[in-house]
């Protein structure tokens, strides 16, 4: 239906600028949008005089279905003026105006909510730590059956759940459905009235200020509570506030109170004792005791602050309790003036009573000060009791007294609680700021029957040491190290007490600037050593005390205990025991007599003396500690190692042996060697390089030789003992050889004897008497020159021909090894001499040089190498003449290159590269280099031209010992130019199609990624290498010095050629077709000739020439189309006549 009469709601009325702009725009574009749907101006005109709509079949929520009436408006010049009309009619869709009509009939007076709560009570009994509270609501169901009330109780537990059903059916039950947490709900089957009860328990709290349990309700407009404590005299406040009722005396020992509470969601409930009242005439007053008791020097010092509040009357006069005993050292007031005041002694207390000037109505605080010598015995600090002494001070006549109490000690004293009677410990944040005092103990009180009973004593130093000693056994005396780390707690110490034995001499001890000195004195017919400190300290201190025994030197056994230092007055000594020996000395412990010590696996091993080695290290954690020792000394035991190496030369033969004298036990200053008779004069001696041994002193040869034998004596400035070498050199003069051998010379032929070690035979200089080899090992290569071929035979069966990889006292690169256990031995040598060919030393496997090319006269170049090279120390590398080194990369480490002299010609630059490695020489490696050429001419400067790049060279010149098996090239060129045809000596990569250079797509790329993979090497160089443009890939199986290819310019080469071919095709116009046609067959033909050498440049050409291909074409085919029709004569075109029929391709004449 359609909605014409205006309505009277107000609702739906829109008044306003913004209501009129919207209706403006949505007619607006009803208008707009009909005119798109394809209606006349006259349509619409009469759409908007209320054209009804085509109805429309829609479903309701319902499913039924509803016929809807549209209209669309088309606005006009006025419509602003009739909406602005208080009358004016709203338009809007029929089920919105249902909704609207549904609402306005809704009847009056339903009820807002379904359940409501009129009365709630709630009786609540303490029984120990629980709050068991019965809960009973009045309910009033105004909605339908199975209505919910939602119930909240917080942390308190539900027990148990009785009700009626109502009253149409009182035998229905109603239902607790839980709904969260500490969230209920309650579900009643009927309407009406219902009577619920509901058990619960909540845990009751204990805190300094009393008892407390707390509990969430629903709000009800009538509430009452009861509760019932059973303890006698307890003061309740609960919250919200309680209008108390009266209710019945309590029997015995309990608390009861009732009343009602206004409405509230938490009911809080806090009691504690009530305190006791004594009133005094008409006087009422409380007073806040804060007392601070400080226990130091030996006296209890008491300070009272009594905060007194005048409840009712006035206050002329104050008494106080003091303890018996205590000698009041003060009394006064800041708010009030004290006339005087008296003290009288009474049975258990002394009675203070202070007169005030004037009457105080409201409140005063007055300030008691005592002390009192701090008795041995357990005392008390605070309390007042009828029956007992008054142990702290306490205000008198008063109603009510409670407060707090600080006790607080000196530095050296320990307050233990004997006995603690009402009292609450706080925290220190807690406690009033004229009594906080850090590290106190502060407690809370109610009532002055309170009673803390505390013992002090004096606190004694806790001293922890950690004791380390080293002992080292020297020839004639045993060294010592104590490293001594006390930890002092509780209380300092002045000085630092060490027993020491008898026969330990204490020759120093090192420490921080504390120590003041460190006497050793005899007390008790017992050594002690005094560490005094400057003061009084406690922390940690950490000292060395450094001491000997002596020992007789001449003894070959001795027997002794460990002389250990004993820390006096400690509490716990924890520690280790190292000892150290020299090889000479054996170090025995007797296991039958050791006292409180146990192996130590994780000991120091660092000597006190350089040469010791640890002998034996013990742990302990008690005392008496008892290591008995027993030292024997060993005789020196002599070994030796002997290496010779023989490097043969065409000429001649260099000779050098290292003889490695092991000397273990004891030391030696005196070593032999004994050389051929031939050689005495010719061998230098010397340590050998890098050795630790003490220098040569002198060295001597004999005599005389024996058997063919010289013995040169050795002399050191000291005794050595482990590994001493020396390294003995000399030419070894070959005799001439005779006879050839195919092409093979015989060089020459000696016999080599090698060099014997010695013992000592106890005559002479040598301190040690007589020491004999025990045993000798050596070893025999043969290096030989390149250009020879060495043999050898062994003189004897002492020499055994060995693999030079079972070597171990030389290099395993000889071509002959022989190894004995005996001497003296004899080699006889041969060396003949060969003509060698040369191999090659360097090949290079892979190498990936990338040019970046621009218009500027430099190009910047990033040149990678996967090589293998015999050279261990410096690689040769060429490089194009002015180059500018940005770095060099040798397996992605940074090195410098070295210029050479001269290179191999004027056109490069010679370099040398560190190639040291430890690896072994097969073993491949990487070169990166980056550097800048200069070009001369700079490129790219015309239209076309060719691009000369100069390649760096690895190892030197071509034809060098130097191979290249693979080579790539990457040239980076400018956008609008083009790499064309393939360079001398090198294959294209990407190849043009046909189908590209067609469609114009001759630009060139390159896979980064690719290339980084296939050299296996980082890109990433000394400096960043950056690309742009075209980038063009060849490469060379060889090697190559230099790439050279043509290059155009994109645009100037398109140009040339489509004009080529347009001049081509005016000059063909008046041929025939066959000529024409003739003319480009021959043309294809020349090309595919020419593409079976260089397709990469026919194709550029084609793509070059593309425009110009279709330009002639498309000229033949309008000139076949418009030019037939011309007359020969020259007369114009008749227009009028039916055009002439073109034949393609026009006959010949005389056809």
């Amino acid at each position: 239906m359609t909605l014409r009469k205006a309505t009277s709601n107000p609702a739906s009325v829109l008044r306003g600028a913004k209501a009129r702009s919207f209706f403006l725009l949505l007619l607006g574009w009803s208008a707009v949008s009909s005119f798109l749907l394809g209606f006349s101006s006259t349509d619409c005109t009469s759409r908007a005089l209320a054209q009804e709509s085509a109805p429309s079949d829609t479903k309701t929520n319902d499913g039924k279905q509803v016929t809807w009436e549209q209209l669309i408006y088309v606005p006009y010049k006025q419509l602003s003026t009739v909406f602005e009309k208080q009358k004016a009619t709203v338009f809007m869709p029929y089920a919105e105006y249902l909704k609207l009509w549904m609402k306005s009939g809704e009847q009056p007076g339903q009820p807002p909510i379904a359940v409501v709560i009129s009365a709630a009570s709630y009786r609540a009994k303490i029984d120990q730590d629980v709050a068991r509270i019965e809960a009973e609501y009045t309910v009033r169901v105004l909605g339908k059956a199975w209505s919910e009330l939602p119930l909240k109780f917080g942390e308190a537990a539900v027990g148990d759940l009785a009700s009626d059903g109502g009253d149409n059916k009182p035998n229905e039950k109603i239902l607790l459905r839980a709904t969260g947490d500490g969230t209920y709900s309650l579900l009643f089957p009927t309407a009406g009235e219902h009577k619920v009860k509901i058990q619960l328990a909540a845990r009751v709290r204990s805190s300094p200020d009393g008892k407390s349990f707390d509990l969430e309700v629903p709000a009800v407009g009538v509430t009452k509570f009861e509760l019932l404590i059973p303890e006698a005299d307890q003061a309740v406040e609960v919250n919200p506030l309680l209008v108390r009722q009266p209710v019945e005396a309590a029997k015995g020992k309990e608390t009861k109170i009732a009343g009602n509470l206004g409405a509230a969601s938490r009911i809080g409930v806090l009691w504690h004792p009530k305190a006791s009242i004594k009133p005094e005439m008409d006087l009422l007053a409380s007073v806040t005791n804060h007392t601070q008791v400080s226990v130091a020097d030996g006296l209890i010092h008491t300070d009272a602050f009594l905060r007194y509040d005048v409840l009712r009357g006035e206050l002329t006069q104050l008494r106080v309790a003091v303890p018996k005993g205590d000698r009041i050292l003060g009394v006064s007031s800041n708010d009030a003036s004290v006339k005087g005041w008296k003290a009288a002694d009474e049975a258990n207390r002394q009675v203070v009573t202070i007169e005030l000037l004037s009457g105080a109505k409201k409140a005063l605080t007055l300030e008691v000060h005592t002390e009192r010598p701090a008795p041995a015995e357990a005392f008390n600090v605070v309390g007042l009791s009828d029956n007992a002494p008054a142990a702290g001070i306490h205000a008198l006549d008063v109603v009510r007294e409670g407060g707090q109490l600080v006790v607080a000690k000196g530095a050296d004293l320990l307050l233990n609680v004997e006995k603690l009677t009402g009292l609450t410990r706080i925290e220190e944040a807690e406690v009033a700021e004229q009594i906080r005092r850090p590290g106190s103990l502060a407690y809370k009180f109610y009532s002055p029957k309170v009673e803390l009973k505390l013992s002090a004593k004096a606190v004694e130093p806790r001293v922890l040491v950690h004791h380390i000693a080293k002992f080292q056994f020297l020839d004639d005396e045993l060294r010592s190290l104590t490293q001594l780390s006390y930890t002092i707690e509780r209380a300092g110490l002045f000085e630092l007490q060490l027993r020491v034995p008898e026969e330990l001499v204490i020759d120093r001890v090192v420490g921080p600037q504390q120590i003041k000195e460190y006497p050793v004195e005899t007390k008790d017919g017992q050594k002690v050593l005094r560490v005094v400190l400057d003061m009084k300290r406690d922390g940690a201190i950490q000292f060395n005390v450094f001491g000997h025994v002596p020992l007789d030197a001449a003894a070959t056994t001795q027997e002794l205990t460990m002389p250990l230092l004993e820390p006096l007055q400690v509490e716990r000594e924890t520690g280790q025991v190292s000892i150290f020996a020299p090889p000479a000395i054996e170090v025995a412990t007797d296991e039958n007599f050791l006292s409180g010590v146990q192996p130590e696996r994780n000991a120091d091993a660092n000597p006190l003396v350089a040469g010791g080695t640890l002998a034996s290290a013990w742990s302990f954690t008690r005392r008496p500690i008892q290591i008995p020792l027993k030292t024997t000394r060993r005789p020196t035991r002599l070994t030796a190692s002997v290496a010779t190496s023989l490097n043969a030369k065409p000429e001649t033969a260099d000779v050098r042996t290292t003889v490695t004298y092991h000397v273990q036990f004891a030391g030696l200053d005196t070593f032999q060697i004994a050389v051929p008779e031939a050689l005495a004069d010719a061998v230098q001696i010397r340590t050998a390089q890098g050795a630790t041994v003490p220098a040569i002193k002198e060295k001597k040869k004999a005599e005389k030789a024996v058997d063919g034998w010289v013995t040169w004596t050795i002399i050191l400035q000291r005794e050595a003992i482990g590994d001493v070498p020396f390294e003995i050199t000399y030419d070894l003069k070959p005799a001439d050889g005779e006879g050839k051998k195919g092409n093979a010379t015989l060089s020459w032929q000696q016999e080599l004897k090698s060099v014997k070690a010695a013992g000592l035979p106890g005559e002479g200089e040598s301190k040690a008497g007589k020491v004999e080899l025990s045993d000798v090992y050596g070893e025999i290569t043969v290096t030989k020159d390149k250009a020879l071929t060495v043999t050898a035979e062994p003189a004897g069966d002492d020499l055994e021909a060995i693999d030079s990889r079972e070597l171990s006292l030389l290099p395993q690169d000889g071509s002959l090894a022989y190894r004995y256990y005996s001497q003296p031995v004899s080699l006889k040598v041969s060396a003949t001499k060969h003509e060698i060919q040369e191999v090659v030393e360097t090949v290079v496997s892979k190498g990936l040089i990338e040019v970046v090319v621009d218009q500027d006269d430099k190009a910047s170049y990033r040149c990678r190498f996967k090589l293998k090279t015999s050279e261990r120390q410096r690689l040769r590398i060429d490089l194009p003449k002015g180059s500018e080194i940005l770095g060099v990369l040798v397996d992605n480490k940074s090195v410098s290159p070295e210029k050479a002299g001269k290179g191999a010609d004027d056109a490069f630059d010679s370099y040398f590269v560190s190639v040291a490695r430890g690896g072994k020489s097969d073993e491949p490696f990487s070169v990166t280099l980056q550097f800048l050429w200069p070009i001369n001419p700079k490129p790219f400067q015309e239209n076309f031209g060719a691009l000369r790049v100069s390649l760096p060279r690895i190892g030197g010149p071509k034809g060098s010992a130097v191979a290249v098996q693979q080579l790539r090239a990457v040239v980076w060129v400018p956008e609008k130019f083009s790499l064309v045809g393939t360079p001398e000596s090198f294959i294209r990569e990407q190849h043009l199609t046909l189908e590209r250079a067609l469609d114009g797509h001759v630009t060139s790329a390159v896979n980064q990624a690719e290339l980084d993979q296939w050299i296996g090497t980082s890109s990433v160089g000394v400096a960043d290498f950056a690309t742009q443009g075209q980038a063009y890939s060849f490469h060379n199986l060889g090697g190559a010095e230099h790439l050279e290819v043509t290059w155009w310019k994109v645009s100037f080469a398109s140009i040339v050629a489509t004009l080529a071919l347009f001049v081509l095709g005016v000059v063909l116009i008046p041929t025939t077709w066959r000529n024409r046609l003739g003319w480009v067959l021959a043309g294809v033909l020349i090309a595919v000739c020419a593409g079976l050498n260089d397709a990469d440049t026919v194709l550029h050409g084609v793509a070059a020439a593309r425009w110009g291909i279709v330009l002639m074409f498309a000229l033949w085919i309008v000139q076949s189309l418009f030019g037939a029709v011309r007359k020969s004569n020259g007369n114009r075109l008749d227009w009028s006549q039916p055009f002439p029929a073109t034949v393609s391709p026009p006959p010949e004449p005389g056809s």
